[in-house]
This record gives structure tokens, sequence and C-alpha cells, in this order.
């Protein structure tokens, strides 16, 4: 019963976003499909549509989704759908085979940064520096880096060097 409610919950979840957030409608209007979030036996599952920026949803399973998210069972898909989204967590999960999806990688990885896009809808990001670039962090295979954008192009890449008033490192 809990992973159901969480579905119909992320449906709305979508709704309240697109509503809240401008960035987050044109996102939605990237796609057009279906998804299936169901437990493994088909016991339990709703499914999504994403339409031309609009969200709409039903109970149950669907003749012919364009994807599937499917979970070891309904315990496992509450727990994994309920926030905070733990990442380590999700990443054993799929590494366990507790999770997976069937259907198109490029979906698949829309879907999942989607879901992750509503939790940080209004966080500000970069700071806009003194020269009016902005400053983003960046992780590479050698450590951090700050990256400064200006008129949507890279200008440079620094390695970090914090300071006084930026979150102290680790």
């Amino acid at each position: 019963m809990k992973f159901k409610l969480i579905l119909f919950a992320l449906a709305w979840l979508f709704k309240f976003s697109r509503w809240r957030d401008r960035d987050f409608r044109e996102r939605l209007k990237e796609k057009n499909f279906t998804i299936q979030i169901q437990d493994q036996d088909g016991s339990a599952g709703r499914h999504i549509t994403f339409k031309d920026g609009t969200v709409s949803s039903q109970g149950g399973m669907h003749a012919s989704p364009d994807l599937r998210l499917i979970f070891k069972s309904a315990e496992i898909g509450a727990r994994l759908l309920t926030p905070p989204i733990r990442q380590q967590e999700q990443v054993n999960a799929l590494k366990n085979f507790l999770v997976h999806f069937e259907g198109p990688d490029e979906l698949s990885v829309w879907f999942a940064q989607t879901v992750m896009a509503t939790q940080s809808i209004g966080w500000k990001i970069g700071r806009k520096m003194p020269d009016g670039t902005m400053r983003y962090c960046n992780m590479t295979n050698g450590g951090p880096l700050f990256v400064y954008i200006k008129d949507g192009k890279i200008i440079r890449t620094t390695p970090i060097d914090f300071a006084a008033d930026d979150p102290q490192p680790w």
C-alpha cells in the first residue's frame, strides 16, 4: 500500500514542480513517453505519461509503456522512492539488481534526472564573481575544479582554492 501511495504522490510531485518552476516546465517538454513503475510481480504499479510538457498518471499496468522501472518488491520500491533520496542506497540497489529499467537508456537517464530535479527546485547554485562570471564546482578524475561561465561559455577552470567565506572542505 505504501508503494502505491508513493507512486501516486510521485505523479503529483511532477505536477507541483511543473507549476512551481519555469525550468522544470521546460524540462518536461523535452520528452514524450510513458513510464510504467512497478514491483517485479506486477501486483503494484502506476504509469506516468509525459506529453508536451504535461503529466498524467493512472494506477495499474500500462499495456505498452515506452519505459519500465521495476523494483524487486513493493517494499524496496517504497524505500528507494521515499525522500530524501540517498544516492548511495540507489547505487547499491542497482548493483544488487533490486531495481532496473527496461527500455531506452536515454529515457531512463532523463527520468532519473527529472526525479532528482524535483528535489533541487529553487536551489541557487554557483557564485557570482566580481568580473561578471558565475563560478561553479565540477568534479573531475583529478579532483574538483572551479569552472567559470560567462554568456553560456566556459571562460576558465582553476583548481579549487577556498576563500574564507566558502564552505569548509572535508
